[in-house]
């Protein structure tokens, strides 16, 4: 927890192959950041792990079943976070409260996916929501689209149960795609 929270000048951070948890706060405030790669075995990524630090991209291994709120948030609103990939063979998704700010314009979901709880669409920034054929089950507090910049929601063939899907009333997508 807090290991190396607050080290402004720290820029890049590798992990080795080994590592399977990054802890609560681990890089809180680490702005200089703007480069890290997560280590493939990764499970586990404690809240506010990456809270204020500078990236623009950020692949999560497929091995990730937990994650903490606030992940990549920035309390300012000032994140530069445009870009989150979860990798190819994740099944299992879950993203809990204020994981993704709104500085995220593309949510790249893999298509090994089965189940998403919680809200990978969250960003106010989005530009397209993809849900791909292989997601077959939605939980917890379901998918809301509330980004006036998202011009294309695709919901895959997977999908058959839209209770936990919303589309904010204020935003006007030009193009719904439900493949069901």
């Amino acid at each position: 927890k807090r290991c190396f929270s607050e080290c402004y000048n720290l820029t890049n951070v590798e992990f080795g192959n080994g590592v399977t948890s990054i802890g609560q706060y681990a890089f809180y405030h680490c702005s200089g950041i703007t480069q890290i790669t997560l280590p493939p075995r990764l499970e586990t990524i404690g809240e506010m792990a990456f809270t204020n630090i500078g990236i623009t991209d950020i692949t999560i291994p497929s091995g990730v079943t937990s994650m903490g709120g606030y992940l990549f948030d920035h309390n300012d609103g000032s994140s530069s976070l445009s870009s989150v990939t979860f990798a190819n063979g994740m099944t299992q998704l879950n993203i809990k409260y204020g994981n993704l700010p709104d500085s995220v314009q593309i949510v790249n979901l893999p298509n090994t996916l089965t189940t998403i709880s919680g809200n990978p669409f969250g960003s106010s920034a989005l530009t397209e929501a993809v849900i791909p054929d292989s997601v077959t089950t939605l939980t917890g507090s379901g998918i809301e689209i509330n980004s006036s910049a998202c011009t294309s929601i695709t919901i895959g063939s997977g999908v058959t149960d839209f209770a936990l899907f919303r589309i904010s009333s204020n935003i006007h997508v030009p193009s719904l795609t439900i493949k069901s």
